[in-house]
């Protein structure tokens, strides 16, 4: 009994030892062997023949990049990217054929996540919309184009600072209403897609609109009212609110004449007081179409 209860104080006072060496250590943390969180919101989008996953995280912290994985008609899996600060992969696909794509975190320790899965069949996306046009209103510019039954349409508008989707939602009509940017040409697309668990977009029929297309409708209302300051002009504001001003003519025995601009529907003559005046609205470069006359004629 001796004997036994001595080797087992010995060992006792090793593992007190071993213990005691290893105080000054930092405990090892769980978090460093912690498996990053599982991508969630996994979607698959075909845009001509290309794809676009998009996915998501609920927390980043422990993810150090994102691997994916492709497999294609049956035939395996493969590691086709790696996105470090990224949730979206974009690749190309062909017509008629299966794919699954797999997405899982590598956390900084190396440690590999769950895989999220989505899978989609590439399709022959829709054909580009027929008859693309705009018409300029009053307040908004309405793009339209020809519909087809089961499709439906994004729109978007591209400038030199890149491209921008207009709708929230798919547009399930013909037309679209946009604000109007008249001081620059705007080119605007409009691309075909097949709803359903996945979208499939197609090429973009386009339209470009320029400053040169904003031409405001003819003033109306005209009326001379000869004061004892000169000749006050008064008409009805133009409807357009891309309006920049107003021009005013002068027709007298000398011949028609630009006589001023206006940044307002009124404008005070104090030339001589007879003549036939017409006023024009000013767009962003043209000119619109001269109002109908107004005469006036008074002694000197």
């Amino acid at each position: 009994m001796k004997k036994n209860f001595s080797h087992g104080a010995a060992g006792l006072i090793i593992v007190l030892f071993l213990l005691a060496g290893c105080g000054n250590r930092t405990p090892l943390s769980l978090k460093e062997y912690e498996k990053p969180p599982t991508p969630k919101d996994i979607s698959a989008i075909q845009r001509e023949d290309y794809v676009t996953l998009r996915w998501a995280y609920e927390n980043t912290k422990n993810v150090k990049s994102s691997i994916i994985e492709r497999e294609k008609d049956e035939e395996g899996f493969r590691v086709i990217a790696r996105a470090v600060n990224a949730t979206v992969y974009t690749g190309r696909i062909e017509p008629g054929r299966k794919y699954v794509y797999r997405v899982r975190a590598r956390s900084f320790t190396n440690v590999l996540g769950n895989e999220a899965w989505v899978s989609i069949k590439a399709m022959e996306p829709p054909a580009p919309p027929g008859n693309p046009g705009f018409s300029i209103g009053d307040k908004l510019i309405t793009l339209s184009w020809q519909s087809q039954p089961n499709i439906i349409y994004n729109v978007y508008r591209k400038t030199a600072s890149g491209t921008v989707l207009l709708n929230p939602a798919p547009v399930s009509g013909n037309t679209f209403k946009v604000a109007p940017m008249p001081n620059q040409a705007i080119t605007y697309m409009v691309t075909a897609m097949l709803g359903g668990p996945h979208v499939y977009e197609g090429k973009a029929a386009q339209v470009t609109v320029t400053p040169e297309d904003f031409v405001p409708s003819k003033p109306v209302g005209l009326d001379a009212v000869p004061t004892p300051e000169g000749v006050r002009l008064i008409w009805q504001p133009n409807p357009e609110a891309w309006v920049k001003g107003y021009r005013i003519y002068k027709e007298t025995c000398a011949g028609t004449s630009h006589i001023a601009d206006s940044s307002i529907p009124t404008f005070l003559d104090e030339g001589e007081k007879q003549g036939t005046y017409r006023v024009s609205a000013i767009g962003p470069v043209s000119e619109g179409p001269l109002s109908d006359p107004v005469k006036i004629s008074l002694p000197k």
